[in-house]
């Protein structure tokens, strides 16, 4: 739940996030080739991203971009993968906006939530580096990063749980509002139709009472 309220209420950001520089004991484009079939750890996005796609840049690094279940940009994030030596490379990750209409106002969104991008880029570089190593995932690794993005959100989680809570109430009054004015309809009916068969009754006594008459005349 924490984690799918992160996304929803940040996606990507314009102020990108970077998660430090490590190196590696393996040629640059050995690590480019490892990398490019690799993916985010989706788990950290929330339930509204639903894919990825990687890429390599013009400038050699290798890009994610994390999709929801339409195929709509949430952000972007990148491995700049350098050389420091003929069997060494140094790895940093950075995280971006996706390109199209909604950058700025995601830009925006994560420039509120420096925290948010941070979990993101520690999360993409405990992923390139459990690759690079041979090993699983370690959610410990971002724990530090998961706890500080929580904290950093919750003001905005808690106004959001008294906004669903006011909107909650309002529908429980409506729902009151027409129950009653139902019971009073059916009343109303239920009154309309006793009189009709009062009258009905009183009818037929009527004319069963003429009809004797006539029997003794």
């Amino acid at each position: 739940m924490l984690r799918r309220t992160l996304i929803a209420l940040v996606g990507a950001a314009l102020l990108a996030g970077c998660s430090g520089e490590k190196s590696y004991p393996m040629a640059a484009e050995k690590v480019r080739e490892i990398l490019a079939h690799t993916e985010p750890p989706m788990v950290v996005f929330g339930g509204l991203a639903a894919a990825s796609r990687s890429s390599r840049t013009s400038a050699g690094s290798i890009q994610w971009t994390v999709l929801d279940s339409g195929g709509r940009q949430l952000l972007r994030l990148f491995a700049k993968v350098e050389e420091a030596g003929a069997v060494e490379s140094r790895v940093s990750v950075t995280v971006e906006p996706p390109t199209g209409n909604q950058q700025n106002k995601i830009a925006k969104r994560m420039a509120d939530n420096p925290k948010v991008v941070e979990l993101y880029a520690k999360a993409m570089a405990e992923q390139i580096d459990a690759k690079l190593e041979g090993r699983p995932f370690n959610m410990s690794a971002i724990r530090v990063e998961m706890m500080s993005a929580a904290v950093a959100v919750m003001p905005q989680i808690q106004g959001q749980i008294g906004t669903m809570v006011k909107e909650s109430a309002e529908m429980d009054r409506e729902d009151a509002e027409r129950a009653a004015d139902w019971h009073r309809d059916d009343t109303s009916s239920s009154a309309a139709e006793n009189a009709a068969a009062a009258a009905a009754d009183a009818a037929a006594a009527a004319a069963a009472a003429a009809a004797a008459d006539r029997a003794r005349d």
